[in-house]
């Protein structure tokens, strides 16, 4: 297989390289027609590197830090371990040939390529400072303060487009890389990214034919001679290469965006795809099914990119890249919410904090509404909302002062036209009255003027005519029990008096204004006893006396007949019922429906900030 080891770079003191190339190499560079710039001048200089310690080995091959003399920078050398054989050497010219031509930031440059003075052939490259994307998964999430942990899932998988594009630009120069995986990824110290290991690469010929074009192999001895492999041979790592591949197949970009895929798979999973394995096609490619966070938008990009066919890929690494980076964006913008919902979290509590402050519960509402509109999922924002709806505050706000204010003033206007009919009700006894023959007519026009001049009063408060006050509300009661004094020179104090006086004591004690009930109930109980006292103290007649055990009443203002009075006293009765029902249910109908406003207004708010309570396993479904 290709798998080898890309070690992390170190540095001490060793011998330098240089001196003539080897005849196999200079062979190879003939066949080639040179393949790049000849390097044997270059390195016939012994003194130009400085090599220091091992920084890995391979296969057949090892990596030294070094130090280039001439230009003052340091360097890493690849060389062979022992002098190779005509085929090795062109191989390994091939690999950093192709390294060479593939000049993209995220590609190790290769500065120089010779033989040392044992005859081993070298190139030298770029030195980096840093750790590979293996190094960093094994590490785990919880990376403490170590060397990795600075490398969030999002550094990562911005790393992982950047890789992504170094890909594509191979790619577009006819070369696949075949070893793709977190071993061959480096993350500089400096925010950089490397691919590395170009050894086993696939570099198609310049007729544009993938079958049989020039290949470049590793120094692990796999391959049929300087221009090519054997066909069918399998180059690359389990679990990290395409079906087609593992089975020896031609291979196309759409085998590296399976790799691309594989390591995407083991940055959101913490795991790999499918360590070790060839065939990997029942393997599930949604990361989050291994048991961690992983958006759908992420699980789906990894289904894509590990699809066993190759046509159900991505088209090209760079349409990987698109897709990893559309998901950044946006997950850079749910993040920039989340410091704005935390920054309006904190204004809300704030404010709380002050509460002698006018405006301090409107800023915390409004900070922790805009707190959860922004960040729906914040447990917190959801908390101190529901708190804050459901609690009500120390001090009532003053817009709902003058919201209930208003609230209250629609009440008592509906109240007033219906007290409008009572008071032209009243008016229609006159006739009756006249009927039976009137004792004191300026009686009866006095109970008439005040009656009409209570109706008029009611009419322009119902329609919003006059301004309403407790003031006026009170004024209006003590009309009514006027009205009902002078009833009971008509009727005497105890026969329909207390009804009448009752019926409007509940009207008017039902009305959100009146709020001193104990007086109400003085001033009606004044209107109906008064009249009473009067006579017990001989200022007017008497209306009512007791005879051998019969109460007996005499009416001060009109002769009482048996049939008119009869239907004075039935529709009297009805028409209280009919009062007293209406006085009680309408503030009985409007708390209900407030009630029922509030309730559902809860509900609805418990839905939207937390999730529905479950059911009780053990309550009886058929529970009334």
């Amino acid at each position: 297989m290709g798998e080898r080891d890309e070690p992390a770079y170190a540095a001490t003191e060793a011998t330098a390289p240089g001196g003539p190339p080897s005849p196999a190499l200079e062979a190879t560079l003939a066949a080639d027609g040179g393949g790049g710039a000849a390097p044997a001048a270059a390195v016939a200089d012994g003194e130009r590197y400085q090599l220091g310690g091992s920084i890995g080995a391979g296969g057949m091959g090892e990596v030294l830090s070094a130090s280039d003399r001439r230009i003052g920078r340091d360097v890493a050398i690849k060389r062979t371990r022992t002098v190779p054989s005509p085929e090795l050497a062109a191989r390994f010219l091939r690999e950093a040939q192709i390294q060479g031509r593939l000049d993209h930031p995220a590609i190790v440059p290769v500065y120089d390529l010779g033989v040392d003075d044992d005859g081993r052939p070298y190139f030298v490259m770029k030195r980096l400072a840093g750790t590979s994307l293996e190094a960093v998964l094994a590490a785990g999430p919880a990376r403490g303060d170590g060397p990795h942990a600075a490398w969030s899932r999002r550094r990562l998988l911005a790393a992982l487009v950047e890789v992504c594009l170094a890909i594509e630009f191979a790619h577009t120069r006819g070369v696949v890389h075949r070893d793709l995986k977190p071993a061959n990824i480096m993350l500089g110290d400096f925010g950089e990214v490397y691919v590395l290991d170009w050894g086993v690469a696939r570099v198609a010929r310049d007729d544009g034919d993938e079958r049989g074009g020039a290949e470049i192999v590793s120094l692990d001895g796999t391959g049929a001679g300087p221009t090519g492999t054997h066909a069918g041979a399998v180059l690359g790592t389990p679990g990290f290469m395409a079906p087609k591949q593992a089975r020896g197949e031609p291979v196309s970009p759409r085998t590296d965006v399976y790799a691309l895929g594989a390591t995407l798979f083991e940055v959101l999973a913490g795991q790999p795809f499918a360590r070790g394995r060839l065939d990997a096609s029942d393997v599930d490619p949604a990361p989050s099914r291994r048991g961690a966070e992983v958006p759908p938008e992420l699980d789906a990009i990894c289904a894509r990119a590990l699809a066993p066919a190759p046509d159900d890929r991505f088209g090209s690494a760079r349409a990987l890249a698109d897709e990893i980076q559309g998901y950044l964006d946006g997950d850079r913008d749910l993040e920039r919410r989340r410091e704005l919902a935390r920054d309006h979290l904190a204004a809300a509590r704030a404010a709380l904090a002050r509460p002698e402050a006018s405006d301090a519960r409107a800023l915390a509402m409004r900070g922790a509404g805009q707190a959860l509109a922004l960040d729906p999922a914040s447990a917190e924002a959801a908390a101190l909302v529901s708190r804050l709806m459901l609690e009500p505050p120390a001090v009532t706000p003053p817009e709902v002062v003058a919201e209930l204010h208003a609230a209250d003033l629609v009440v008592v206007r509906r109240a007033a036209r219906r007290s409008m009919w009572n008071f032209l009700a009243l008016c229609s006894m006159i006739p009756v009255a006249l009927y039976q023959g009137i004792h004191q007519p300026m009686a009866a026009v006095v109970f008439v003027t005040i009656a009409g001049a209570a109706a008029v009063n009611a009419y322009r408060v119902g329609h919003g005519s006059v301004a309403i006050s407790r003031r006026r509300l009170y004024a209006s009661f003590a009309i009514n029990m006027l009205l009902v004094a002078l009833l009971a020179r008509a009727f005497g104090p105890f026969l329909v008096v207390p009804t009448v006086a009752a019926a409007a004591l509940v009207s008017f004690a039902g009305l959100p204004l009146a709020d001193r009930p104990a007086l109400l109930a003085t001033v009606a109980s004044t209107a109906v006893v008064g009249p009473w006292l009067l006579e017990l103290t001989g200022v007017t007649a008497r209306s009512i006396s007791f005879h051998e055990g019969h109460l007996i009443v005499r009416s001060a203002s009109f002769a009482m007949q048996e049939v008119p009075m009869t239907v004075i006293l039935v529709v009297h009765a009805v028409v209280v019922m009919f009062v007293a029902a209406y006085a009680a249910h309408g503030p009985s109908a409007n708390g209900r429906a407030a009630r029922d406003r509030l309730a559902i207004q809860a509900w609805q708010l418990r839905q939207m900030v937390s999730d529905p309570p479950s059911p009780s396993p053990d309550r009886d479904t058929n529970e009334a």
